[in-house]
């Protein structure tokens, strides 16, 4: 239900529904917590990775340049590989 923020209209509809809710979770919306309790069923980020992706490269960009680390680590090649090997780890 993109465009709706506030957890009580979203849960409104829930109460005839008979399929589980979809939810867009907005940054400026309420909390991955508050959406699930009482009516989301999934969350979705929409565009949110798409959006933060640049900001995180010029961070970790500027970062270099000045001499610092990349703030959090970059994840290693094999860390970014394991998902295509089938291997299921999470280690970032």
């Amino acid at each position: 239900m993109p465009g709706l923020s506030d957890p009580a209209a979203i849960a409104a509809p829930t109460r005839t529904l008979t399929v589980p809710l979809n939810v867009l979770h907005t940054p400026d919306g309420p909390a991955l917590a508050q959406l699930a309790a009482p009516c989301a069923r999934r969350v979705g980020l929409g565009p949110l990775l798409h959006r933060t992706a640049p900001v995180a490269a010029v961070a970790t960009a500027r970062a270099v340049r000045g001499g610092e680390s990349a703030e959090p680590p970059a994840a290693t090649h094999a860390e970014v590989q394991r998902p295509a090997t089938g291997d299921r780890r999470r280690s970032w």
